[in-house]
C-alpha cells in the first residue's frame, strides 16, 4: 500500500519593467525524461554551483527559467526532516553546509529581502497536512518547531477534497496570481510550500520611444523580428573570448539580473560575479516573456540526490510521528513553475516548487569607444544578489516566438 506525501516549495518573483511595444510570450511544458543530457563540452562539475549544475540539465530545445532558490527552499523544508545518510546526502547536493546552516542561510535571506528598498520581494511558507491520508500520523513536534523557527509557519490541515484548491490558491496569492497551479491531485500526506513574490525596476530604466525592432537569430539559426531595448551608458561589464556578461542593476541597489553572450555554452555564472568593472557599454537586448514547467526529480537524482527518492532507503521519518513501524517516507517527484516578463522599466518573475512525497507501507582620460552587449543571439542570465550572490532565478532566451 502507497500514499502519496506532497511537499510543496512556491517562489514568485515579479520585478517591473514597462514595455510600450508588444512583447513575445513562451509556454514551456517539459519533464526531465524528456530533457536532452548536456553535451561533451558541457558537464556537471565537482566544483561546480548547485544553480550552474542544475543549469547544465535544462532543456537545449526551448527558453527556460528556473529558481535556485526555489529549489533549494524547498529541498531544505524537506530535509529538516531527514536523517542519516538522506540527510548527509541532501547537504552534499544543496552545497550549503549543514542543515543548521541551510536554515540559517534561508531565515538571513529572508530577512535581507523584506527591506529592501524600491523592490518588493516577499518570501512565505506553509506546511500542509492532508487528514484524509494521514489518519493519525501528523508532522513530528520538533519538525514543526524547526519550521516554524526558520520559517515561520505552523501546519495548516486540509482534506482531499479541499487540499488542491487550498495550497493552489496559497500559492496564487503568494506568487502575484502568477503561478496559479501547482498542484493537481490530492493523494499526499504532506504539502511543504514555499512562496517568494518579487517586484523591481531597473536602476537605469530603458526608453521606451528608442525599442525598436530587430533580428533574433535562435539556436536553430531561425531569423525573427523582434522588439529590443536599447540604451548606452556606464555599466558593470565583463568580455574575455568566451564570453560578455552584463549586470542590469535594479533600484534596491541590492540585486541585479546578469545577462551573458557565452558562444551558446551554459557557464558557471557565478564564478564571474567578482569580474565585473564599471565601463561604457552600448546595451541592445529583447523584451521576453518566459513561461515554463519541469519535473526535476531526475535532474536532481543527477546531481547526486539518490536517497530521498528511493522508497526503502530514504530517511523522513523525524518529518512525522504517530505512524506505523513500517512506514516510510521519501521524495517521488518535484514539480516546477516559473514566470518572468522583461520589459523597459524592470522585471516580473515567479517560480514554483512543488516536492511530492509518498509513503510506503511494507517497507578618466580620452572617451573610449563603448564596449556593446547585442543580444540578438541564444544569452544566458540570471538575476542574483549582488552581495551575497545569491541566485534567484536563472534562465535562458534562444527562441523567438
Amino acid at each position: 500500500m502507497k500514499e502519496a506525501v506532497i511537499l510543496v516549495a512556491a517562489v514568485a518573483a515579479a520585478l517591473g519593467i514597462t514595455a510600450g511595444l508588444q512583447s513575445s510570450t513562451f509556454k514551456n511544458s517539459v519533464g526531465s525524461t524528456a530533457q536532452p543530457a548536456a553535451s561533451s563540452e558541457e558537464s556537471i562539475s565537482a566544483d561546480g554551483s548547485f544553480a550552474h549544475n542544475l543549469d547544465m540539465l535544462m532543456p537545449r530545445d526551448k527558453n527556460y527559467m528556473f529558481s535556485p532558490f526555489s529549489i533549494k527552499a524547498a529541498l531544505t523544508l524537506a530535509a529538516d526532516g531527514a536523517d542519516g545518510e538522506t540527510l548527509a546526502e541532501m547537504e552534499k547536493v544543496l552545497q550549503s553546509g549543514d542543515i543548521n546552516q541551510l536554515n540559517t542561510d534561508i531565515q538571513a535571506l529572508t530577512k535581507r529581502y523584506e527591506s529592501l528598498e524600491g523592490t518588493e520581494l516577499k518570501i512565505a511558507d506553509s506546511i500542509w497536512l492532508n487528514t484524509d491520508v494521514a489518519n493519525k500520523t501528523v508532522f513530528n513536534k520538533n519538525y514543526a518547531a524547526t519550521v516554524m523557527a526558520f520559517f515561520n509557519t505552523e501546519p495548516y490541515t486540509v482534506d482531499s477534497s479541499n487540499a488542491v484548491n487550498s495550497i493552489n490558491n496559497w500559492c496564487s496569492e503568494h506568487t502575484n496570481g502568477k503561478i496559479e497551479k501547482i498542484i493537481d491531485r490530492s493523494d499526499f500526506l504532506a504539502a511543504l510550500v514555499n512562496a517568494v513574490y518579487f517586484n523591481g525596476k531597473w536602476e537605469y530604466q530603458f526608453d521606451k520611444d528608442v525599442t525598436q525592432k530587430r533580428t533574433f537569430t535562435d539556436r536553430n539559426g531561425n531569423k525573427t523580428d523582434i522588439d529590443f531595448m536599447n540604451k548606452t551608458r556606464e555599466y558593470n561589464f565583463y568580455k574575455d573570448n568566451d564570453i560578455k556578461i552584463l549586470e542590469l542593476p535594479y533600484s534596491d541597489g541590492k540585486l541585479a539580473m546578469y545577462a551573458y553572450l557565452s558562444n551558446d555554452k551554459r557557464i558557471d555564472i557565478a564564478k564571474y560575479f567578482d569580474k565585473l568593472d564599471s565601463t561604457e557599454v552600448k546595451v541592445s537586448i529583447p523584451k521576453f516573456k518566459t513561461e515554463y514547467s519541469a519535473e526535476l526529480s531526475a535532474d536532481l537524482q543527477k546531481l547526486g540526490l539518490k536517497l530521498a527518492f528511493d522508497p526503502n532507503a530514504a530517511d523522513f521519518k523525524k518529518m512525522f510521528e504517530d505512524y506505523s513501524p513500517d512506514d516510510n517516507f521519501y521524495i517521488d517527484e518535484v514539480l516546477h513553475k516559473t514566470y518572468i516578463d522583461v520589459t523597459e522599466e524592470g522585471t516580473e518573475a515567479a517560480a514554483a516548487t512543488a516536492v511530492i512525497m509518498k509513503r510506503m507501507t511494507s517497507a578618466v582620460g580620452e572617451k573610449p569607444k563603448p564596449e556593446e552587449f547585442i543580444a540578438d543571439k541564444p544569452f544566458g542570465y540570471c538575476i542574483a544578489d549582488r552581495e551575497t550572490h545569491e541566485i534567484l532565478f536563472m534562465g535562458e532566451y534562444a527562441f523567438a516566438e
